[in-house]
This record gives structure tokens, C-alpha cells and sequence, in this order.
């Protein structure tokens, strides 16, 4: 895949929700227009690769996903959206339906920082990502060229000022 993908992935586990949606996402003309790299769940069987799609069983190197991604669709855990933030990425998240409604917190609080859209599990379905899909994708490709911009000003600065000081 070239520099740039749209990364999708469940958890470690795999989430079952997020892998029906992609796998009928697939199935429809809008998917030939994204990259998508997917992370099944070890305990699931992976489906065919094909040019736009690469399935995998686990994401070991998350630092290379999220600099390889222009849009993640995952879950709204603690330590995700921790690195969601961290890495100034940007993503659509569906939080779990159940437990005690910390990951619809996680999610919202990013999607008020202006890092994600929150999608509740009973909607995200083939027909929400092909409606949906490449508005957010191009929505996080500017956000990503303006947050490009901003470091290499800030590179640019910091540089003047040593070559200043010496």
C-alpha cells in the first residue's frame, strides 16, 4: 500500500460488529475507492487479500498503523484513544454497547477535541460506511495535511532558531 491507508480494526480480539460492516463494505463498489488494512482477531479466520484490502489476524506494530492510516474505525477504549490523541490521528469510533458507558465517554470526549465522529455499533452497517465513508476519509486527509503543515512550520522555526544561535 502506498504511504497512505485507511486502517480499520477491532481490538485484539477482533470485534465482530466492526468485521461484519467491513466484510459487507466490501462487497460494494464504494470499498474499490479506499485502502484498508483490517485487523480480524487472531481467533478468526481471515478472508482473501485483494489489491485494496489486506486482512490481518493482529496489528503487532500499531506505531506503523497509525502512522500508515489517514482514518481509523475502531473501538473507543482507554489505551485507543489514548494513542488516537497521542498521535494526532483521526478516526471513527463505535463504542462497545455494553459495560458501564466508559468507551462512550472516551469517544466523546475525542470526537469534542475534534479527532473523531462517534458511531453507535446498531448503525454502523455497509450502508453507513458507503454513505459515510469518504467524507470522513476526506475530512481526515485535510486535517492531516493541515496538522503536516503545523510541524514543519514548527520544524522550520525551530531550526531558524539554532542556526541563530550559533
Amino acid at each position: 500500500f502506498p504511504s497512505h491507508d485507511n486502517a480499520v480494526f477491532g481490538g485484539s480480539q477482533g470485534s465482530r460488529s466492526l468485521n461484519q460492516a467491513v466484510a459487507e463494505f466490501l462487497q460494494s463498489e464504494s470499498s474499490n475507492r479506499v485502502q484498508i488494512i483490517h485487523a480480524l482477531g487472531m481467533a478468526n479466520v481471515l478472508p482473501d487479500a485483494r489489491e485494496n484490502y489486506r486482512p490481518m489476524s493482529y496489528f503487532h506494530d500499531m506505531a506503523s498503523i497509525y502512522l500508515a492510516a489517514d482514518l481509523l474505525l475502531t473501538r473507543s477504549g482507554a489505551v485507543t484513544c489514548a494513542e488516537i490523541q497521542s498521535t494526532n490521528s483521526s478516526a471513527i469510533l463505535v463504542p462497545l454497547p455494553h459495560g458501564n458507558g466508559e468507551q462512550f465517554l472516551n469517544a466523546h470526549e475525542l470526537e469534542e477535541e475534534g479527532f473523531a465522529i462517534v458511531v453507535n455499533e446498531a448503525e454502523l452497517k455497509k450502508n453507513w460506511l458507503e454513505r459515510n465513508l469518504s467524507s470522513h476519509l476526506e475530512k481526515a486527509r485535510s486535517r492531516s495535511t493541515a496538522r503536516n503543515t503545523l510541524h514543519q512550520n514548527a520544524a522550520d522555526q525551530i531550526a531558524n532558531l539554532v542556526l541563530k544561535s550559533m
